[in-house]
Parts: C-alpha cells; sequence; structure tokens
C-alpha cells in the first residue's frame, strides 16, 4: 500500500494493514522545483499527516515528480517482497495516475539484435518513435535499438511534456536499470537531440558514442513572451490538415510518413505543446558537458537558420574531440528524416562499424 500525504479518513485502511501483518511504504512527496510552495522542502506541506504517520520502521520514500515509481526505491521493494496486489491510497489530481506503470517512466520501442549493441534514438518535437523506423530497419540486424516516446508524444500524449532536463533524467534512470548504467550510442534529432546534450552534462560515460542532430544550445530571445498566446490563439489549427501538411513539410516529414505524423500531432495538448516550445527555444548548453567521456558526432544542415549552425559550432569547440559534420544542402533534421540512407552511412563511418564481425558491445 503506498500512502502519500494523505486525509483523515484514511486511517482504518491502514489500521487493517497493520493489523493484518501487510506491507506499508508511505510515499513522501518534497518538490525540488524553485516554484514550488506547499510541497517545498522543509514546510508544513511534506510532513506526513500524524494519523498515518510511520511506525515500527514502516518505509518511507522520497519522491519529486507524480511518479511514486520515478527514481525512488518503490519497484526494487515491492518485488523483494513479491508484492502482487497493490492498493494506493493519497491525495491524487489529474496528472498523477500511478497506476500507469511504465518501463522507467518511458514508452520505449525496441526492435533488431538483442545480442547486439544497444543504440537508442529519440525522435524530434512533433514526431514520434516512428520517425526513425527507416534508419532502424537498416541496423536492426546487427544492433538492438531502443526509440522512446518522449513525454507528450503519440502514445504517450496524455503524459504532459515538461522539460528537457525531465527527460534527461527519465533516460538516465531508464540506461541505469535496464543497461547497468551505459550503453554503446544514443542519438537524438532537434529536442531529442537536445535531451542527449543534457544527458551528456549529467553523465559523462554514459555511452561510447553519440550523435547530435540540430541541436539548438542558445536561447531565443523573447520566446516566453510568444508561445502562450500563440497557441492560444493556433492550437486548434493541428486538428486541420491542411495545417499539419504545412507543418509537416516544415518538418521535412515525407509523404509516406503524413499519416502517422498527424494522428500523433493531434494527441499533443496544448500545455505540452507549450512546454516543448519553452524548453526547446530557453535550452541553454551546460559547461558540464565538456567533461564528457563520449565521442560525440554533431550534425547540422547547410540550409539550418544561423542559430543552429551556430549551435552546432559551439558543441563542436565544447566537446573536445567531437567531430561535426555540416548536411550538404540540407534543412532542419532533413538527413535522418528525409536521406535515411545518407544518415546511416555516416553513423556507420563515425562509429567505424562495416563488417558485424567488427561489432562490439
Amino acid at each position: 500500500m503506498i500512502i502519500g500525504v494523505i486525509v483523515k479518513t484514511k486511517k482504518a485502511m491502514l489500521s487493517f494493514f497493520r493489523e493484518n501483518n501487510l506491507p506499508v511504504f508511505h510515499i513522501q512527496h518534497i518538490s525540488t522545483s524553485s516554484e514550488a510552495q506547499f510541497f517545498a522542502p522543509e514546510t508544513e506541506g511534506v510532513k506526513i499527516n500524524k494519523d498515518v504517520y510511520p511506525i515500527n520502521q514502516e518505509p518511507v520514500m522520497i519522491k519529486h515528480t507524480p511518479d511514486s515509481f520515478f527514481q525512488t526505491e518503490l519497484n526494487d521493494a515491492l518485488e523483494k517482497q513479491n508484492v502482487k496486489h497493490l492498493v494506493i491510497s493519497g491525495l491524487l489530481d489529474r496528472k498523477s495516475n500511478p497506476y500507469k506503470r511504465r518501463n522507467s517512466n518511458m514508452i520505449v520501442k525496441e526492435i533488431g539484435n538483442k545480442e547486439g549493441p544497444t543504440i537508442i534514438l529519440l525522435h524530434g518535437g512533433g514526431l514520434s518513435y516512428w520517425s526513425w523506423q527507416s534508419i532502424v530497419n537498416q541496423l536492426q540486424t546487427d544492433f538492438h535499438i531502443v526509440t522512446p516516446i518522449i513525454d507528450g508524444h503519440g502514445e504517450d500524449g496524455e503524459e504532459e511534456f515538461t522539460s528537457i532536463s525531465d527527460s534527461a533524467a527519465k533516460l538516465i534512470h531508464y540506461i541505469d536499470r535496464q543497461y547497468d548504467g551505459k550503453v554503446f550510442a544514443i542519438g537524438g534529432l532537434s529536442i531529442g537531440a537536445q535531451i542527449v546534450t543534457e544527458v551528456l552534462s549529467l553523465r559523462e560515460n554514459i555511452a561510447e558514442y553519440a550523435l547530435i542532430e540540430s541541436a539548438l544550445v542558445y536561447p531565443i530571445k523573447g520566446i516566453t513572451a510568444m508561445t502562450i498566446p500563440a497557441y492560444k490563439l493556433c492550437y486548434g489549427l493541428i486538428n486541420k490538415r491542411w495545417f499539419s501538411k504545412m507543418q509537416a513539410k516544415m518538418l521535412c516529414v515525407s509523404p509516406d510518413m503524413f499519416e502517422r505524423y498527424y494522428q500523433d500531432s493531434i494527441k499533443i495538448s496544448r500545455q505540452s505543446l507549450i512546454n516543448i516550445t519553452l524548453s526547446n527555444g530557453n535550452y541553454e548548453l551546460k559547461s558540464s558537458i565538456a567533461n564528457t567521456k563520449v565521442k560525440v558526432l554533431i550534425i547540422v544542415g547547410e540550409k539550418e537558420i544561423g542559430i543552429m549552425k551556430k549551435s552546432a559550432k559551439k558543441l563542436y569547440h565544447t566537446i573536445q574531440g567531437s567531430e561535426l559534420y555540416i548536411a550538404p544542402k540540407m534543412k532542419h533534421g532533413e538527413i535522418s528524416l528525409r536521406y535515411p540512407e545518407k544518415y546511416v552511412a555516416l553513423l556507420k563511418s563515425f562509429l567505424g562499424v562495416f563488417l558485424r564481425s567488427d561489432y562490439s558491445k
């Protein structure tokens, strides 16, 4: 049974579990946000109600997000006691759905050779795992490919996207749990590339290789003031096919992927779109990325706007030993979305991988 900050009427439920010697786990929420008020550290809001206070060394696990399983010991504790049925009691808002247990708080798609080296690929904003399909098809024989779905997108449209840092923390948690803290390679496009960049800033040895395609690392002036009013006016347009076709063309989505793009785009909530845009436009490169031990390839299109090429050069000069590839005559994300064969050739050249016998985990 999980009990967070709970109302007094739940006391009888707790008594029942204790009287029947059933395991009890307490979850205490403490916010790490600088804007937090009620759940801020060392305030009344984080104190456990006296009617449900832990006794007899009942474990108390501290969480910092709505998900009681994310970056806590809860899952391990449940498995250790072989818990098969869970009763959850506490104060929940509409965004908190502890019943929705997923792989380290991420929906991931896995395909390919599970005996081969693992490559994780993160899609761009407004897209989903399917945007990597043509590339996955060329790699799946010899590699184990994982394509996470970033919060707020596609199948995960109900899970509100909050920030690049939050997504990076979830990816690190996933890699820690599933791959003992390190994979062969990670790559990303656009906001997916920003998440990869953030991960490299936080964990210097999380992969052997990384591919960063079209990552913005300079904040855009005025993005905060413009974003909310713009989406208030234009959000309804995402249901219009003509608007989606225009957006798909700007994102270099190929015609054969349009229907999937359209069906997924209408699942993105307005708040997720706002958060994605703000997180993307306000992202700033952390100096700690200079400490990374990962071999990094930075990709940018020759036809991308100036701030994108400026960002690519900043990454190149900050990450010692990195490589910079400027894709000739290509726009934002075009090489991976429209020319997957060229992307795979570039990837293999960077990895130095051409024959199966050369692969190593």
